[in-house]
């Protein structure tokens, strides 16, 4: 009975290898090829290098890129006026009210509930921070100097991007309790380029709703029945090559505000400039020097 089977199987086994016979040679010739192919077609890849910045978005930081900033609307002009839509930072009960429309001194700022002269203020890695007495704002003072927190009032067309810091602000700033506001100036372009703007505005085009007795006769500065504000400005964008261009950029921001004085008035003047040249010269493809003049008196 055995042998039997193992005849069948047998015929099987010899049938099935007559009617679908196996290319051992026919198997193996592909794979040959392609090894062959392999070798013929071998490239070299030279590499690749990907580099990029990676955003850290941390808990306590607000950025207000150009694209921002150029939307924001604009009233006098000043740096801070942007940074009222940044949450956590507060101003003072006097800012924008309808009584002192003929201020051009910036508004005092409070960054998470510190005071005004707690914070540290930043123009292209450079300190902004005044040293003259920023709790002090009675223009008056016979025996002190009023002063404010920053020492240079920026011209907002100049301002890149600004980065503001109420909690976690980096390693890298120091001397503050309150908040940071770090800003980054604009670069010289490599195209020709200018602007010439002007604009003013006067107690003659403003209509008051003030609840203050006597307001049209005031004698004070915390209430200025009559002004006038004048703003304007120059920007010059030059290249001298490739690699390098500087620009320069004048602004000049007026106020005069009349105020009744004994049986007449006096006239009470506000005048800040802003003067900045910035050269850039790239010296290489990841590295550039820059030189930066910047005079804002006020």
């Amino acid at each position: 009975m055995k042998k039997k089977f193992l005849s069948f199987l047998l015929f099987f086994i010899f049938l099935g290898n007559f009617l679908f016979p196996v290319n051992i040679a026919a198997q193996e010739k592909p794979e040959n090829n392609v090894e062959k192919n392999k070798v013929r077609n071998k490239v070299e890849i030279e590499d690749i290098v990907v580099t990029g910045n990676v955003e850290h978005y941390a808990i306590g930081k607000t950025v207000l890129d150009k694209k921002t900033i150029e939307a924001l609307p604009v009233g006098n002009g000043d740096m801070n006026e942007l940074l009222k839509i940044v949450p956590g930072v507060q101003f003072s009960e006097k800012a924008m009210t309808s009584g002192q429309g003929g201020e051009i001194l910036p508004s005092a700022v409070s960054i998470s509930g510190g005071k005004i002269y707690q914070n540290n203020f930043m123009i292209d890695g450079i300190q902004n921070n005044s040293v003259l007495d920023p709790a002090n704002t009675d223009h008056s003072a016979k025996n002190d100097v009023s002063g404010h927190a920053q020492q240079i009032f920026l011209d907002p067309d100049l301002i890149d991007s600004i980065t503001v810091y109420d909690t976690n602000a980096p390693a890298e700033f120091g001397g503050f309790t309150g908040g940071v506001v770090d800003v980054k100036t604009i670069e010289p372009g490599f195209k020709l380029s200018g602007k010439i703007d002007f604009r003013m505005t006067s107690s003659d085009w403003t209509e008051f709703y003030v609840d203050e007795d006597n307001f049209e006769y005031s004698t004070s500065e915390d209430f200025q029945p009559e002004f006038k504000k004048y703003n304007g400005g120059l920007f010059l964008n030059v290249p001298l090559n490739e690699k390098s261009g500087f620009y320069a950029s004048y602004r000049s921001l007026t106020s005069s505000i009349p105020l009744r004085h004994l049986d007449g008035s006096k006239t009470q003047e506000r005048k800040t400039d802003n003067l900045m040249v910035k050269y850039r010269n790239d010296i290489s493809d990841d590295g550039s020097l820059n030189f930066t003049i910047v005079h804002s008196p006020y």
